[in-house]
């Protein structure tokens, strides 16, 4: 009987509390995630119009650097190709970084905020944080899973059909589903589907990321991303691609040196 309630409680899951917690959690790992720096591989392949890759190796592999400059996050290119950037490419790169620290010391003279952050490489998808999904989707409990060793709880996302603003309109061009790691609450993958006109890529594009902890420490980071993608112009389809996106190298910011006192 103890067996067959706690299979009938889990089922009886209540979604809207369990995406509750996650918002909970979210909020207090991004506050853990804030000092820490960490290197991305970037790599694309284009793929026919079966799906499948054109060529074994991928055609872009990069490589950058997530540092701080006056104070926020910034991306910087060091490799390419699978060597450092040197020459003209890396005066190229250096020379951005100052010229955007210094546009961000302007910024911060007239207290101006930063721009919107898009996922590299899906053009304007913008998933949302976890925290507007309520007000957007249906939520389902799909049940439980096994991920890396951790059982997690699954939610279904559907559109609500409330589309009064242009970005709740968005939303409705995306399924989602969330996996919820059941120790921590914290989100374990996130899955994202286009089904919907209102999105810069195709129909049947997926979006997927996978967090984990750091290793000895109750931290998560977005440590992979696959985007199975296709993207369109005027009507026309354009490109067929697969990004795949590994995040490695985490460790805490120590010192940065384009940090320009405010006089």
């Amino acid at each position: 009987m103890t067996s067959l309630f706690l299979l009938l409680l889990a089922l009886d899951r209540d979604p809207v509390a369990l995406l509750a917690d996650a918002i909970v959690a979210e909020k207090a790992q991004e506050t853990l995630r804030r000092p820490f720096v960490y290197r991305e591989r970037q790599q694309n392949w284009k793929l026919n119009d079966d799906g499948q890759k054109q060529r074994v190796g991928p055609w872009l592999n990069r490589v950058f650097e997530h540092i701080f400059v006056e104070g926020q996050p910034y991306k910087q290119l060091i490799e390419s190709s699978g060597k450092p950037l040197s020459g003209a490419d890396l005066a190229k790169s250096q020379a951005s970084r100052k010229q955007e620290a210094a546009r961000r010391l302007v910024a911060r003279r007239e207290e101006k905020v930063g721009g919107k952050r898009f996922l590299p490489g899906t053009r304007n998808v913008r998933m949302g944080k976890i925290g507007e999904l309520a007000e957007a989707y249906n939520l389902k409990f799909l049940g439980e899973e096994l991920m890396d060793g951790r059982l997690a709880d699954r939610i279904l996302a559907e559109p609500n059909g409330q589309a009064e603003t242009p970005r709740k309109k968005e939303f409705q061009s995306y399924r989602q589903t969330l996996w919820i790691d059941q120790a921590t609450r914290v989100l374990a993958k996130r899955q994202v589907e286009v089904i919907g006109p209102d999105s810069e890529t195709l129909p049947g594009s997926i979006i997927t990321l996978y967090f984990a902890p750091v290793e000895g420490q109750d931290i998560w980071f977005e440590h992979r991303s696959t985007l199975n993608f296709g993207v369109q112009s005027f009507g026309i389809l354009k490109q067929r691609g697969l990004q795949i996106h590994e995040f490695y190298g985490f460790r805490k910011f120590q010192v940065e040196s384009t940090l320009t006192p405010i006089e």
